[in-house]
């Protein structure tokens, strides 16, 4: 039987490093990053 595909369990201060130079911008949620859907002008800027 196969074992299911490991993710990497990101820290907060990785996410906010990649956060802060992506384009496109998504969450954190115990330790996984997400991408966000939709989005406004605020979030964006």
């Amino acid at each position: 039987m196969l074992s299911p595909p490991r993710h990497h369990v990101f820290s907060e201060e990785e996410y906010l490093r990649r956060e802060r130079d992506a384009l496109d911008k998504s969450e954190y949620y115990a330790g996984a990053i997400l991408a966000m859907a939709g989005g406004s002008l605020r979030r964006s800027r």
